[in-house]
């Protein structure tokens, strides 16, 4: 077995797609980031450091409760994102809300034992970045989606507004990477 280190790296930065072919030649290792979405646990992992951060400011900093944080939260998003969220297009709205308010806010509460509005305010621009690359993630994905029943954000409006439903739209994937007619005149 050869170890494939830039894999790893790829993995620590996003969830890659790999065939089943690609799948079995991989290294244990490569594997382990690629199915427990290591790229999701860096992003967690920086939303609890955010958390305490905001608490140690405040003096207020406690090692083993701002772990059980960790843990809890990601165990909570893993499994409710997955299922039934992702399947009613709710699973990019609990991203916004479990990597900022709930994570960032709800963190710097158990670790301080005090709500701050300030820190919810402060979690949303970290929030609207993770859900950003959640976007991404979700609109090369639309047909794999779109075959597992899986109703993404994307797989309504993305796609309604690029592909040519509204005349006033066009996608350069939908019209082979051309521009069209359905464009209007003054676009064209």
């Amino acid at each position: 077995m050869n170890l494939n280190p830039a894999m790893w790296l790829k993995a620590l930065q996003v969830i890659p797609h790999v065939t089943q072919e690609e799948w079995a030649r991989l290294d244990v290792i490569s594997k382990w980031l690629i199915s427990s979405q290591a790229a999701v646990l860096i992003m967690t992992t920086i939303s609890g450091a955010i958390a305490g951060i905001l608490a140690y400011q405040q003096g207020s900093f406690n090692f083993w409760l701002w772990l059980l944080l960790l843990l809890g939260l990601g165990v909570f998003f893993v499994l409710f994102y997955t299922y039934p969220l992702k399947y009613i297009a709710l699973g990019e709205i609990s991203v916004l809300v479990v990597w900022g308010p709930l994570m960032i806010g709800g963190g710097y509460y158990v670790i301080t034992g005090g709500w701050d509005w300030n820190v919810v305010i402060a979690s949303l621009p970290y929030a609207l970045g993770v859900t950003g690359v959640i976007f991404g993630k979700h609109i090369d994905k639309f047909e794999m989606d779109k075959a597992k029943r899986i109703h993404t954000l994307q797989s309504g409006w993305s796609y309604r507004y690029s592909a040519g439903a509204d005349p006033q739209f066009a996608s350069y994937s939908e019209f082979g990477g051309k521009m069209t007619s359905s464009l209007p005149a003054s676009i064209s």
